[in-house]
């Protein structure tokens, strides 16, 4: 939310990789920039930071601000690795939650049974009458 809001700005943002990707950061550099071009399959570090700002513009426009459920309603999205340490890290809680495929992603997700003991449409309907008006109330 903040960060739609304040995007013009983005130029100013001094936190995270943004800067130096940008290539505005030249000094106390953290990230590899020729390999991190290399792992996007980008020609070099240049082409990188283009891109780089055009997905960000992307993103912030309107039509990237639809959700998208793989990020929102899981708990790790990753390579099948990543997911199954996720899943181990997790323990006793990890072991109820299910790991399938998404397009070229794995995903890790609650299993909706867990849900549905109290949420299942079978259970009666609520009466009609249930409600009191708070002027009746004394």
């Amino acid at each position: 939310m903040f960060f739609r809001k304040c995007w013009k700005c983005l130029d100013q943002w001094a936190f995270g990789g943004y800067q130096e990707i940008l290539g505005n950061r030249r000094r106390n550099t953290l990230l590899a920039l020729d390999a991190l071009a290399e792992v996007a399959e980008i020609s070099n570090p240049e082409a990188l930071s283009r891109a780089h700002r055009e997905w960000i513009e992307e993103a912030l426009s309107n039509e990237g601000r639809q959700r998208d459920e793989i990020w929102t309603k899981s708990v790790a999205v990753g390579s099948e690795q990543f997911v199954l340490k996720v899943q181990d890290c997790l323990g006793v809680r990890g072991k109820s939650r299910e790991v399938t495929a998404n397009g070229d992603a794995f995903v890790l997700q609650e299993s909706p049974e867990i849900y549905e003991a109290n949420l299942n449409p079978e259970n009666p309907a609520i009466a009609p009458n249930n409600s009191i008006l708070w002027e009746n109330v004394s």
